[in-house]
């Protein structure tokens, strides 16, 4: 049985990001995943609203918070970077 996070495809891009590298800023975000600043911004936002993420501050830039995943979130979720990735995979081959 496939598991879904009920999360729109960006956002679950974001979190594979963020559980596979760590702490990110959005711009590394989206250096990395190439989507777009704003479609960044509003995944992160999603995130964090369903409390999957967390945002500190970047000590070394003020102006650019890191994101990172909340650790008992993503375990209460069963949330893996296996699992994102084939779900982003199944739905970006529907799109195909």
């Amino acid at each position: 049985m496939r598991k879904t996070y009920n999360l729109a495809t960006s956002a679950m891009i974001v979190l594979e990001q963020l559980v596979a590298e760590g702490p990110l800023c959005p711009k590394d975000i989206s250096k990395k995943t190439g989507l777009a600043p704003r479609t960044v911004s509003h995944a992160l936002k999603t995130l964090l609203d369903r409390k999957i993420a967390d945002r500190t501050p970047n000590f070394l830039d003020m102006r650019s918070p890191l994101y990172h995943i909340n650790e008992k979130r993503v375990q209460e979720l069963h949330i893996t970077v296996d699992a994102l990735r084939a779900q982003i995979e199944f739905r970006l081959g529907l799109l195909r």
